[in-house]
């Protein structure tokens, strides 16, 4: 049996998981945090983080959503929007 050493790394942040979330949300931004967590079998705050800190995107309105929009980009969402 193995354990993890100071500083090593937790089997949910590895690389794998990371492109795994990215291709999910490339596919269909629409799915939740729970369906997500659930394809890929690890915890809901695991995959929050790795959205977050990883990925650089947040949930807004049911889709996944980059946290740096250009301002090209914002003034598309508003003029979609409307």
């Amino acid at each position: 049996m193995t354990q993890l050493g100071v500083g090593s790394q937790k089997s949910a942040s590895r690389k794998e998981n990371v492109s795994k979330i990215k291709d999910i949300i490339k596919g269909d931004a629409r799915f939740t945090v729970r369906d997500i967590a659930r394809k890929i079998g690890i915890s809901l705050s695991r995959v929050h983080f790795i959205c977050k800190n990883y990925l650089k995107v947040r949930n807004m309105s049911s889709r996944w959503v980059p946290h740096l929009l250009t301002d090209k980009q914002k003034r598309k969402r508003v003029k979609v929007a409307k």
